[in-house]
């Protein structure tokens, strides 16, 4: 029978000594944290991409929806200030029946003033074809257009071209 010495018994360890836990622990707290951190401003920069895609979204909507209007019934609103349509978080229009408050309001106007044409005027005459069409966009909860507070409101200026007229000009040319 052979006898044991002390110096062949060896020793196995299994798991993880202290040092290795604590420095373990250590870089996943570091890393939780740093993430922590970097999520106000995260939800920031969404909520501000939010706003975006809803102002566009209703700029849309309101821009379509003027040029599906005949040239008569876009003459017969000149100068005047429609609105304000009420709009939900997504930019969607609401109906009068809706329950909801509106999250945006937006107000339009087709004019026709030969000093807001005279940018898109040929030899200095304005064209009869051409009508602005200005969307105005308000996230203000007193409901106002007050433009002082940039973020809140937006104001776009679209072109609305006349084709019917173009079409029946360029059919009499051939």
């Amino acid at each position: 029978m052979k006898s044991r010495t002390s110096a062949s018994i060896t020793t196995h360890h299994d798991g993880f000594s202290l040092a290795e836990s604590i420095i373990a622990m250590g870089i996943v707290a570091f890393t939780l944290l740093t993430i922590i951190g970097l999520l106000p401003s995260s939800l920031d920069a969404l909520k501000q991409a939010e706003d975006r895609a809803a102002r566009a979204r209703i700029m849309t909507t309101l821009f379509s929806e003027h040029e599906a209007l005949s040239w008569v019934a876009l003459e017969s609103i000149e100068n005047q200030i429609r609105g304000p349509f009420g709009f939900d978080r997504q930019g969607l229009k609401l109906t009068s029946s809706a329950e909801d408050q509106p999250v945006y309001l937006a107000r339009t106007k087709v004019t026709t003033e030969q000093e807001n044409r005279s940018s898109l005027a040929t030899n200095g005459t304005p064209s009869p074809f051409l009508r602005m069409l200005e969307i105005t966009v308000s996230s203000r909860a007193d409901g106002t257009f007050d433009e002082s507070v940039n973020d809140q409101v937006e104001r776009r200026t679209f072109m609305l071209v006349r084709t019917e007229c173009l079409d029946a000009q360029a059919t009499l040319q051939q």
